[in-house]
């Protein structure tokens, strides 16, 4: 409830772009390292696990304490992440290992890959977020928005879903998918927010961090945000 939002305010597109060329540079900077999601759906509970602090939290706190955009590791090491995780990490692996011991380096493997995937979706909103306000538009965020209403970010009254299109997740069109949204969970508020939902298209490069095209979000912003700033 006391979180305030600075550095993620002050992040460029450029600064997202830096980072993912550094990852790519060298797989050892890589937070799925050669996990595959086809392994880690043998254990379905960890691939769809959310723990109780919710992963958006931490990577916001330790982004503020660090004042920059942290890499993988350094968000993992940082003793926000393991102050709050290590417990929820640990039983979630016992409780693959209770019914398999032999499976144990694998639940390991998966929760590094649902860490990751958290990370790398925190990547991918902090660059349309900044390619969003670029465009000179008045767009605020917060981690609480985010956990309990799913607001990616949102201007004004207007509330913004962002997310890489998915049929498990959740389709293209929005009717579809396991992702909740924004305007489900506040379809009761008075007075009404207004809802937009900006898709980014999937790619399938396997050791990629994702990001949508330049251009295509900033002609998303553009038609989807129009008059909203």
């Amino acid at each position: 409830m006391n979180h305030t939002t600075n550095t993620v305010d002050s992040i460029r597109p450029q600064d997202v772009l830096e980072l993912c060329k550094w990852i790519a540079a060298d797989r050892s900077n890589h937070a799925l390292k050669e996990i595959e999601s086809s392994v880690v759906n043998e254990v379905p509970a960890i691939r769809d696990w959310h723990p109780d602090f919710a992963f958006t939290h931490l990577l916001h706190f330790v982004t503020e304490e660090a004042g920059r955009l942290p890499s993988f590791d350094d968000f993992a090491r940082h003793p926000i992440f393991k102050d709050a995780m290590y417990e929820d990490i640990e039983a979630q692996v016992l409780k693959v290992a209770r019914l398999d011991k032999a499976k144990e380096p694998l639940a390991r493997n998966a929760v590094r890959w649902r860490i990751g995937i958290a990370y790398y979706s925190f990547l991918k909103e902090q660059y349309v977020i900044s390619l969003i306000r670029s465009e000179g538009i008045n767009v605020k965020q917060h981690p609480l928005a985010d956990a309990l209403f799913r607001v990616d970010c949102w201007v004004g009254d207007t509330n913004i879903d962002l997310y890489v299109t998915n049929s498990f997740f959740r389709s293209e069109k929005g009717d579809k998918g396991r992702k909740i949204k924004s305007q489900d969970l506040l379809a009761d508020a008075i007075p009404p927010f207004n809802n937009v939902i900006l898709a980014c298209k999937t790619r399938h490069t396997f050791g990629d961090v994702h990001l949508p095209d330049e251009n295509d979000v900033r002609d998303a912003c553009r038609k989807l945000l129009s008059g909203t700033s």
